[in-house]
């Protein structure tokens, strides 16, 4: 491994030790020393990755979904923010894409409500276009690791329905989406780790996750958005 990449791997380790209160371990230490002395200033902070996962039920209007497939699955997202505004150590203004996938199966049944021996599946694939506002000024003013975000967009949802080896239908329900985030920047737990991938990777700061969000999608299409959903995830400003 070069010591490029060995850098990266025991900064992510010291970070993840630090905020869950781990032992760490001297020859890490070491390392993380030799990795990340805090020798610049932080680099500019214009993206956001997310990466989340959570369950996820869609809000059917059908109580056939909940006997069919059972009722959530886990819906795995990532989604990218670009902060072009920001004012001064107070918020950051942007915008946001984010795409997931989640997928459903159970057995297929007749009108009559008869079980078949064939197999049923839905795919959906949310994709979003959201506004964001993340206020920075606890982290940055006062040193205290909260930030919170706003976000508010449209939610296109494509969707795909198959039972055995044929589609039964597919299509794309549009709505609002909108969210509400908290997240503990790790950064404040082990500072010179952080400042080994802001120096190697131009990474300012890393951090856990929670968020609370609702969807619309539906219009003339299928309804599959859900009117109060969470997920929880890592996330990186860079």
């Amino acid at each position: 491994m070069s010591r490029r990449w060995m850098g990266i791997v025991v900064a992510f380790v010291a970070l993840s030790a630090g905020a869950l209160g781990l032992p760490k371990v001297a020859a890490a230490q070491d390392a993380v020393a030799e990795w990340s002395e805090p020798t610049s200033p932080d680099s500019p902070e214009r993206f956001a990755l997310e990466l989340r996962f959570g369950p996820y039920t869609p809000d059917t209007q059908d109580t056939a979904f909940d006997k069919v497939f059972g009722g959530s699955s886990l819906l795995i997202a990532g989604e990218f923010d670009v902060a072009p505004f920001r004012i001064a150590d107070v918020l950051t203004l942007g915008i946001g894409g984010g795409i997931g996938y989640v997928s459903y199966s159970g057995v297929a049944s007749t009108l009559d409500g008869t079980t078949t021996s064939e197999k049923t599946s839905l795919t959906l694939a949310p994709m979003n276009v959201l506004a964001v506002v993340r206020v920075i000024a606890l982290p940055r003013l006062l040193s205290i690791p909260l930030v919170f975000t706003g976000k508010l967009g449209l939610d296109l949802v494509y969707w795909s329905s198959s039972t055995g080896s044929a589609q039964q239908g597919e299509g794309v329900s549009p709505g609002l989406r909108w969210a509400v985030q908290g997240a503990l920047e790790l950064d404040f737990f082990e500072p010179r780790a952080a400042r080994a991938l802001d120096d190697e990777w131009g990474i300012n700061h890393s951090f856990l996750f929670f968020e609370l969000y609702g969807s619309s999608a539906g219009g003339s299409s299928l309804p599959v958005g859900t009117p109060l959903g969470w997920a929880t995830g890592l996330g990186f400003n860079f």
